[in-house]
């Protein structure tokens, strides 16, 4: 986060206490990082949300904004104190990890409208921040990893929260007109939807995305269903979301189940007899009964006598199958499948469109971070070289899982390659069959993967990683020579490349 220098006076506090930092509000820096200035733009996000959701709850929005801090700031627990006679809770999340706080801390910082940072709270064993939050309420977080520098980010994310707590109480307090509230409530729609076009939109440079892209207005007219084939993983719903977010500036509603899904397969009849504008996604369609099979073609037929001015209902489904070969094994209707794959797309495997590969990867791991509250790293460039060289037989899915198991990894300011090699193991396990003739050789990898993995979150220091195996450091050690990782007297980083 911010430089501490430049966010807060580094002196002792009122009592000449060099465990206290207390802030200058005015001294807080006018430029940001970047890391900080998205945790604060994502929260604000979420927090105008939660305000909406919460109608007049402003209880309900205070209990909901506290996870959201909570989240984005990394703390392990927070309170909201309010000032009566003496101090008392008003609201708060995991306060256990809060532990205990100075009353006299509290008044002073009220007092005096400053936030302070204590480290090493004894009787909480983590860093507490306190906040203002007005003249009678102050917040409280506590964290592992807090500092002097969060100061400002604290202070402006607890400023943000009561700001809109203050407003929730005006707008409750005013009863907003009809009129008002029927133009809220079309911003907020117009919002969703533009929040849900961005959300769709396709990410990559290969051709098979560039010829997509280019052909979509052509696609989005389609009076058939469209099939998308593909392996597992693909990104098959990816493309059919994004084709129904763009068949039409009102794309209407869109409905996406699967076979299993019951209550899915209710509403697939009420859209299917609405004439109403909107898209079905019907995922797995291989996996139909012979009963939904026929019900699917009969609400197809009695579509067809429909005008086309008003058949606005599209249906698009996936399959991971060759549905030819299920109608030749009589497990699915050949009438149906003649409807369903007049029209079809194949999206191609991860492995043959090598362009998307990075620009997948950076999306998956901005998305990772910045859900966590986390600085987003760099990837470096023997990182991305790994990306390239992997095979990645779990498609779009499997890279998605990557790079968001990198997130508990505690990575620095950028992913290495032994940082990803290691993801990129535990992914494999995933089938013995690939790599391991015997259940004994992938128990010794698994174990030697998860101590890397223990190593690099720990960053080398080896009596961190045992202690995060619930290993003596002795113990450790051995567990490590047991399954030749490590040579007497070698470094943190050979048994990472071991």
């Amino acid at each position: 986060m911010t430089d501490p220098n430049d966010t807060v006076k580094q002196a002792a506090s009122m009592d000449n206490n060099p465990e206290q930092i207390w802030s200058e509000p005015e001294e807080f820096s006018t430029e940001m990082t970047p890391a900080d200035a998205t945790i604060l733009i994502e929260l604000q996000r979420e927090l105008v949300t939660l305000m909406r959701e919460a109608g007049t709850g402003t209880g309900q929005f205070l209990d909901s904004g506290l996870t959201a801090l909570q989240r984005h700031l990394g703390a392990q627990g927070i309170i909201v104190l309010q000032r009566e006679q003496n101090w008392t809770e008003r609201a708060s999340v995991s306060p256990r990890f809060v532990g205990k706080y100075e009353e006299s801390l509290l008044d002073r910082a009220i007092e005096t409208q400053r936030a302070v940072f204590l480290r090493d709270v004894p009787a909480a064993s983590w860093a507490q921040i306190f906040v203002p939050l007005s003249p009678d309420s102050i917040l409280v977080l506590a964290g592992r990893k807090f500092g002097p520098s969060d100061l400002e980010v604290a202070h402006l994310a607890g400023e943000l929260l009561e700001t809109l707590r203050q407003t929730l109480d005006g707008l409750n307090q005013l009863q907003l007109t009809t009129s008002v509230r029927a133009a809220a409530e079309q911003s907020e729609r117009e919002f969703q939807l533009e929040r849900a076009r961005g959300d769709s939109e396709l990410i990559g440079a290969s051709e098979f995305l560039s010829t997509l892209k280019e052909q979509t207005g052509a696609l989005t007219q389609l009076e058939f269903p469209l099939c998308l084939s593909g392996e597992p993983g693909a990104g098959k719903r990816a493309v059919g979301r994004y084709l129904h977010w763009r068949k039409s500036e009102s794309p209407g509603l869109l409905v996406e189940f699967s076979p299993g899904n019951t209550d899915g397969w209710e509403q697939l009849r009420a859209v299917a007899n609405d004439p109403g504008q909107g898209t079905i996604l019907l995922n797995n369609v291989e996996l139909l009964s012979h009963d939904q099979q026929e019900e699917l073609r009969q609400l197809l037929g009695s579509a067809e006598i429909v005008p086309s001015s008003l058949r606005r209902t599209w249906l698009i489904v996936t399959t991971t199958a060759d549905l030819q070969r299920e109608v030749d094994a009589e497990r699915f209707q050949e009438s149906l499948y003649r409807r369903l794959t007049v029209c079809s797309l194949k999206v191609p495997a991860l492995q043959t469109r090598a362009d998307d590969v990075l620009p997948l990867a950076q999306h998956f791991l901005q998305q990772a971070f910045r859900m966590a509250g986390r600085a987003i790293p760099e990837l470096s460039h023997a990182a991305c070289e790994a990306l390239l060289q992997h095979s990645w037989p779990g498609n779009v899915a499997e890279l998605r899982t990557v790079m968001e198991r990198l997130v508990w990894r505690g990575t620095g300011d950028t992913i290495n390659a032994n940082d990803l090699l290691t993801e990129l193991k535990w992914i494999r396990l995933s089938d013995p069959s690939e790599e391991f003739t015997t259940l004994s050789d992938a128990t010794i990898e698994f174990q030697r993967a998860y101590i890397r993995a223990a190593i690099s979150k720990a960053r080398g220091n080896m009596t961190e990683a045992s202690r995060m195996l619930g290993l003596h450091r002795t113990n450790f050690y051995r567990k490590m020579h047991q399954l030749d990782m490590v040579e007497a007297g070698s470094t943190p980083q050979a048994a990472l490349d071991s």
